[in-house]
């Protein structure tokens, strides 16, 4: 691939990085004077057209990203069987490469770390992004220790969630077995909070400089992160407060409900400890395991063919719907009494017909205050609705491009609606983008939805663009949710890569998701050329020969010569020089005129050849 141009415009340059399924080089855009990354697809993909259109699409989606923490994308192309993305070149390197030169880093710069990669998965989850491939691999630290999440190639989009679920039902799942989260490892499709578990065994290996979980094949590893809790953070890292042990607890939580719901909430609580280090520890508890072998440091996205996924759920004591099931007991292992068996330990059958009768009154009664308590606060929740209402199994439906009202009417008593207002460029005002559950799933009634409703597209105005560096203009307008064009042309009086000019102009009304063009200066045009021959032209054939020659007609000086009128018989620049393009020529034309002094030897020369002999004397 070295040395190849792509769509005549990106000449690689050399390989940067290799993943699971593309290989990154570091390019040169000859139509923008800039170096820039391009990904291409592994060969072994390239054939699968229905890979190539997820790679495609979910590549797309994350071009339209715009945090400072995400690698830009500016393109997606196509190039015979080479489909490439043309991203940002981050100098830097991987978080990764950070912890094996550093080990254990300082809480701190944990925190701040984790604070970035937070901020990169809200913009990503707030346009309907899922990562599903966050580890330390795919995190970029520059030199001025900021970070950028990269690599997008296994995303999946809220919007075509159901189709990522089919492809990994027949092939497997994707993902980096070591960060994967236990709903992912069991073959649920993960959403996002599957990200925030991933991130917080990024956070658990930049505290301890270790993985939490590691062994002798993927399938063990899986097992473990299903099953499994990782050694503690304080017998690795003394140093680490409590307050800052509870956040990675708490995002690595196996039960998905007892996460951070969203990356928001988790940006909350980290933000908050680095603000005031002496609050109070959070309510959970540091796990109390033993510690678990890491011998393995294994960092690739791969897949996890369908076989292994049954293994691993066989092994974690997973069902056939992601269910983790209670683990068997050990036999021959007397089970202890608990609180209740103690309390109403019995001696005698009278006794025991008490205890028996005093339960059950106590449950009729609990029941009852809790019917009328229900019935209190919920007015739905009476007699009528325990037998009208008792709750149905149904499939949920896609509400995905529906007017919201009429979702409402339609579904009203089935659905009770957690509503989200965005602006949105894809649908118009009033129009479903998402929901959660997804459709295809299978949901009890009444069910709680939250779903994000379009306020439409948000009205702009173009920013001023002209003067400035066009890597940074194309930056600001997709930071405001805008898209763009470029034309590049040489233009003497601004530097290459300046935007010399725009459309819509500064200040214009638009629509988030309207096109911006930009003409974008190529610098100066430094093309020689040879100056051709005029002398003994006509005056039209020699300007015809200077335009022609990309050079300019300079000054046209008239003057007395032998030669017939308009004839060149002299020009500024001699023949066969080389010189600048555009530079001006000037030409030497005949009038066709002869000199006062020539017409008078002229004159003169005839007058004597007119003239008679003088005659001789005859002698005789």
């Amino acid at each position: 691939m070295i040395g190849k141009m792509l769509s005549d415009r990106y000449e690689i340059i050399e390989e940067v990085g290799s993943g699971g399924m593309a290989v990154v080089y570091k390019a040169k855009c000859h139509k923008l004077n800039r170096y820039v990354a391009v990904k291409i697809l592994k060969e072994q993909y390239r054939e699968d057209k229905e890979f190539v259109a997820r790679f495609i699409r979910e590549s797309q989606a994350a071009a339209s990203l715009s945090s400072p923490n995400i690698v830009s994308v500016y393109d997606v192309g196509h190039d015979g069987d080479i489909d490439y993305i043309i991203m940002e070149l981050v100098e830097g390197i991987t978080l990764k490469e950070y912890i094996d030169k550093n080990g254990m880093m300082d809480w701190r710069l944990v925190l701040k770390f984790s604070l970035q990669i937070c901020s990169a998965l809200i913009d990503a989850h707030r346009n309907g992004i899922i990562h599903r491939d966050i580890k330390p691999h795919n995190v970029i630290v520059t030199p001025n220790g900021d970070c950028k999440v990269a690599d997008f190639g296994i995303a999946a989009t809220t919007s075509n969630i159901s189709e990522t679920k089919k492809v990994e039902d027949e092939g497997g799942i994707m993902g980096s077995i070591h960060y994967i989260s236990p709903e992912h490892a069991k073959g649920v499709i993960p959403d996002e909070r599957s990200d925030i578990y991933s991130l917080g065994i990024t956070m658990y290996e930049m505290l301890t400089g270790q993985l939490p979980f590691d062994g002798e094949s993927s399938v063990i590893i899986a097992v473990k992160h299903i099953n499994e809790q990782p050694t503690p953070i304080k017998d690795i890292n003394i140093a680490v407060p409590l307050k800052v042990v509870n956040i990675v607890n708490k995002a690595i939580n196996k039960n998905i409900e007892e996460r951070y719901q969203s990356a928001k909430e988790m940006y909350d609580a980290i933000e908050q400890v680095l603000l005031d280090p002496d609050m109070a520890p959070l309510e959970t508890e540091e796990p109390e395991e033993p510690d678990v072998e890491t011998e393995i440091i294994a960092g690739k996205t791969k897949e996890i063919s369908g076989k292994n996924i049954r293994i691993i759920r066989e092994q974690a004591g997973v069902t056939e719907d992601g269910k983790t099931e209670d683990a068997p007991r050990e036999k021959g292992k007397k089970k202890k009494k608990g609180f209740l068996g103690e309390l109403f330990a019995v001696n005698g059958k009278e006794d025991k017909k008490a205890v028996v009768w005093a339960v059950i009154t106590s449950l009729v009664l609990i029941f009852a205050v809790t019917f009328v308590c229900l019935s209190i606060f919920m007015p739905s929740f009476g007699i009528g609705a325990l037998f009208t209402r008792a709750g149905k199994e149904i499939e949920m439906p896609s509400l995905v491009g529906k007017q919201f009202e009429d979702v409402e009417k339609e579904y009203k008593g089935d659905m009770n609606f957690v509503v989200e207002e965005v602006f949105d460029n894809e649908h118009e005002d009033g129009e479903v983008i998402s929901h959660k559950p997804g459709a295809g799933m299978s949901v009890k009634t009444p069910v709680k939805v939250q779903i994000k409703v379009s306020k439409g597209s948000k009205e702009l105005k173009t920013p001023a663009l002209v003067g400035m560096d066009s890597t940074n203009a194309i930056k600001l307008l997709t930071s405001k949710g805008l898209k763009y064009k470029e034309t590049a042309v040489f233009d003497d009086s601004a530097e290459s890569g300046t935007v010399i000019k725009q459309s819509p102009a500064e200040g214009e009304k638009i629509k988030s998701g309207d096109t911006v063009t930009l003409t974008v200066s190529k610098g100066k045009d430094e093309e020689m050329i040879t100056m051709p021959q005029l002398t003994g032209m006509t005056e039209s054939e020699a300007k015809t020969a200077i335009t022609s020659a990309k050079l300019k007609v300079g000054a046209i000086i008239k003057k007395d010569s032998d030669k017939p009128q308009g004839t060149v018989i002299e020009q500024s620049i001699p023949h066969g020089s080389s010189i600048s393009k555009n530079t001006s020529v000037n030409i030497t034309v005949s009038s066709g005129k002869k000199s006062e002094d020539s017409e008078q030897d002229n004159n003169n020369h005839t007058n004597n050849n007119n003239e008679t002999p003088p005659k001789k004397d005859n002698d005789n």
